[in-house]
């Protein structure tokens, strides 16, 4: 064998069982190429040389294929936050995305700094072959950039630190979000966030549960808004007992309909009020029935209106 400065192995002989014998390492995708041959005696001796490939995966880069994926998409999505929040909150939002996803520690970061392994990047490499922990990776990943994006635009406003606002922004992206247990009243300390994060039109959002009676003023504006610009939102319960969740892709035209029968589905004044802020914004309705509901005289003129 011939070898150079970079296409070589490493010399094992010291631990050959027989020592007599040269023993060379050769590195995972090694080419060689025969340069001679001869006969010594009765011995075919072959003269050759190897050269190293630079270019090709090993086979555990080519297992981790996906991990890399994710972990440039991880560095990549850090690398936007620092780029889109305010200049004060940059670099903290970045380590703190980066944390999150299982990057790296931060002594600020909550829960992720301890608990790598539940973070959505912090798996073996293995792990991310299965398509379902593959998709749901980069699903948890998208909602820790969003959350640092909402936390730091909240932070503009004052309050508490970085990494607490980004741990109650947390549980908002979700596709599915239940409120009927926060406190959103007048004083209720959950209000400026949740205004926060629907005044953001949140896009993972699919399905959302409030009680319209317990919710402010705020609050309700702000559902509104989310209800005339969503993207995603298709199921919406607003607290009236065996009433049919709202579908606000359809009420605001997104989805096509020409036709919306909602008449025997139990819905309220709260309802109501869903339905109008929905159909102000739709260009595609043609015909509605809300016949046979619990809506008061105003609640139904408040649609008509519309």
């Amino acid at each position: 064998l011939v070898m150079g400065m970079i296409d070589r192995g490493a010399d094992i002989s010291w631990l050959s069982q027989y020592p007599h014998e040269k023993e060379t390492l050769l590195p995972p995708l090694m080419g060689l190429q025969v340069r001679s041959t001869g006969v010594e005696g009765s011995t075919l001796v072959v003269q050759s040389s190897f050269s190293i490939n630079m270019a090709s995966l090993t086979l555990e880069q080519v297992a981790g294929k996906r991990k890399k994926l994710l972990t440039d998409m991880g560095a990549q999505m850090a690398a936007e936050v620092r780029r889109g929040v305010a200049e004060e909150a940059a670099e903290e939002a970045s380590q703190l995305v980066r944390a999150h996803l299982g990057l790296e520690r931060c002594a600020d970061a909550g829960g992720a700094a301890d608990k790598q392994l539940e973070a959505p990047l912090g798996d073996e490499a293995e792990a991310y072959n299965n398509d379902m922990r593959f998709q749901a990776a980069v699903g948890d990943a998208l909602k820790v950039k969003r959350a640092a994006v909402l936390a730091a635009t909240m932070q503009r406003g004052g309050g508490g630190g970085l990494a607490a606002a980004m741990e109650a922004v947390l549980p908002l992206q979700a596709s599915s979000v239940d409120m009927s247990g926060f406190d959103l009243s007048d004083d209720g300390v959950m209000v400026g966030t949740v205004v926060a994060w629907m005044e953001s039109v949140p896009s993972a959002l699919t399905s959302l549960t409030l009680d319209w009676g317990k919710v402010c003023g705020r609050v309700r504006e702000a559902l509104l808004g989310v209800v005339r610009k969503t993207h995603t939102l298709v199921a919406l319960s607003v607290g009236e007992e065996g009433a049919m969740p709202l579908n606000p892709l359809q009420l605001r035209g997104r989805e096509a309909v020409p036709s919306l029968h909602l008449s025997s589905k139990r819905l309220g004044p709260a309802s109501a009020v869903v339905v109008a802020a929905g159909l102000s914004v739709n260009g595609v309705l043609t015909s509605l029935d809300v016949g046979y509901n619990r809506l008061t005289e105003e609640a139904a003129l408040g649609i008509v209106r519309v």
